[in-house]
């Protein structure tokens, strides 16, 4: 479906990168896809980290602080 986000990492860091920049949004972080997923919201494997992990939080401020490379 069109809701559905296909997230495949390759190892290769600048193409991991560039798959990962469309999951981010600078403009609400908490409401970035990348978060959302992670932590369950449309996953079908459920969550991967809480929103007060450690995991979540390091991720949040890499997108408050620009999701530079």
């Amino acid at each position: 479906s069109a809701g559905e986000v296909e997230w495949l990492l390759s190892g290769d860091a600048a193409s991991d990168y560039a798959a990962t920049i469309p999951l981010i949004d600078e403009s609400d972080p908490n409401g970035s896809r990348l978060l959302q997923k992670g932590s369950g919201a449309g996953h079908v494997g459920g969550a991967i980290y809480r929103a007060d992990s450690g995991a979540y939080q390091t991720i949040l401020s890499w997108i408050e602080q620009g999701a530079l490379p």
